[in-house]
């Protein structure tokens, strides 16, 4: 944005000798040529000259901002027809990195007193500062992550380019310009155009290889004779990054035995992958370097995901106690619980047997009972035999309760475990009825089956008590019942 008044107009008309004005003059002070051009624009300041034309800032007063102007001197049909192609293009071209020029910015403007015409395009401003004099202010040339970032922008502008069959021809430095907001542009389309008239005017002269626009070191030998491809810019392209890499003259890395630039050594904080990639821009031969702009793309996005791969988020790992261990017997038996959609209601006897739960000690009232039946069965008959078949009875009942109060466990499963058990004290006892030793085969018996419940078939014993302690409350009530029941036995034959 600017204050109007506080510009000076200047004139456009070459041959003008005095072209400073107010901005408040219609019309040249010195020479009568018309300042308002297209009743729309002033003319500021003269940004550059050269053999193919002038530029300069202008005003737009109608939308109050700034625009260039871009006047075609040289008098040659040659010329003109690049100068209206290029509007042509530039106008079908819409990228944020490439000058924007409206449908009515090509036109014509004559003199005071001439018939000839100068012909006028007036294109966007683009704000901020080409990277060549940027990279000259700076102490340090770019780092990887910025060439990266700025070989892609620069090829999708190109993709842009290319796929309206125009290629730019002189990309450099100078003609990339940095905004404000860090974004580039790809300026100067007319600069290739304008080498080439140059040429010929030179030519005209008899001063071939003085050319006005100097790209030594950034033209590929086919552009050099005259026929120039897409894979023209590539070449530029990389020279570019190598200059800007660098920060050094290209002609310091030139190789004439290779035709080549020997400069990666000058470039030790980058990765050989992109270097290389750059190496692959800048071939000799054509055919050796990216067939288009989508093929440059890909490759930079292998290169990106290479050298900063994404960041993978992670969860926060939740550490978990893992589960107890439990025998197939009681996988099973949980499974059978888990398919029954209805819980059962609960029987008198699990009500029983929770109320006996809920004390530790009354928990060892089921596997007392049981060595008290004992002493009670044999007192109650003549025979072993009989009394242990009473014996094997009651306690199995007891037994029962006790498993079922605390593991839940199949009744069935119990029953036959502790028929098994006293099978074999009755068949003991058939064989010797008289011999009482047989009777301490019970405890080991009763304390294996313990163990094949994991020690916690004692009715709450393990909630309470450590694997040891519980071994031997088992083991002592065990012994203690037995021997009571022994001890009666023993007094009731001496008795009778």
């Amino acid at each position: 944005m600017f204050d109007i008044d506080a510009v000076m107009t200047l004139c456009i008309n070459p041959k003008c000798t005095q072209p400073e004005n107010s901005d408040h003059n219609l019309e040249c002070r010195n020479c009568g040529s018309e300042l308002l051009l297209e009743g729309l624009y002033r003319a500021s300041k003269k940004l550059g000259e050269g053999g193919f034309g002038v530029t300069y800032l202008v005003r737009d007063n109608h939308q109050n901002f700034e625009k260039v102007l871009k006047i075609l001197k040289l008098e040659d049909p040659d010329a003109l027809r690049l100068f209206e192609q290029e509007a042509e293009v530039l106008k079908k071209l819409n990228h944020p990195g490439i000058p924007h020029v409206e449908s009515d910015g090509y036109f014509s403007y004559f003199a005071r007193d001439s018939q000839k015409p100068i012909h006028c395009l007036i294109m966007e401003k683009i704000e901020g500062e080409d990277l060549e004099t940027w990279l000259n202010k700076r102490q340090q040339p770019i780092n990887q992550r910025v060439a990266l970032n700025w070989l892609k922008e620069l090829t999708e502008i190109l993709q842009v380019v290319h796929q309206e069959q125009f290629f730019h021809r002189d990309i450099k430095p100078s003609n990339i310009m940095l905004k404000p907001n860090g974004r580039l542009a790809l300026i100067d389309f007319g600069t290739v155009k304008e080498a080439t008239v140059t040429y010929m005017a030179k030519a005209e002269a008899g001063k071939p290889g003085t050319i006005g626009i100097d790209s030594t070191n950034y033209t590929p030998t086919e552009q050099q004779n005259g026929c120039p491809v897409p894979q023209s810019d590539f070449f530029a392209l990389g020279r570019t990054f190598v200059h800007l890499l660098t920060k050094q003259p290209l002609g310091e890395f030139y190789d004439a035995h290779t035709d080549t630039l020997n400069w990666q050594y000058a470039a030790p904080n980058i990765d050989p992958l992109l270097k290389n990639f750059i190496d692959q821009l800048m071939q000799r031969l054509v055919k050796n370097r990216p067939a288009n702009t989508t093929v440059i793309l890909q490759e930079l996005e292998k290169i990106e995901r290479k050298l900063y791969p994404p960041k993978v988020t992670t969860k926060p790992t939740v550490i978990q106690t893992p589960p107890k261990q439990i025998s197939p017997r009681r996988k099973s038996l949980n499974k059978k619980r888990k398919s029954s959609p209805v819980s059962k209601p609960k029987s008198k006897i699990r009500i029983f047997c929770e109320l006996i739960n809920s004390n530790p000690w009354l928990s060892l009232l089921p596997l007392s009972l049981n060595f008290i039946c004992i002493a009670i069965a044999l007192l109650m008959v003549s025979s072993p035999l009989w009394g242990w078949i009473i014996v094997g009875i009651i306690t199995m009942f007891f037994s029962c309760l006790s498993f079922e109060s605390d593991r839940e466990l199949d009744s069935n499963f119990n029953t036959i475990t502790l028929l098994i058990i006293w099978s074999i004290l009755v068949f003991c006892a058939v064989i010797e009825p008289q011999n009482f030793p047989y009777v301490f085969l019970l405890p080991p018996l009763m304390f294996g089956m313990f163990l094949f419940n994991d020690l916690n078939s004692a009715p709450k014993l393990n909630r309470y008590f450590s694997k040891v302690q519980t071994f031997f409350i088992v083991t002592t009530t065990s012994f203690g019942g037995l021997g009571l029941g022994v001890l009666v036995v023993w007094l009731w034959q001496y008795l009778v």
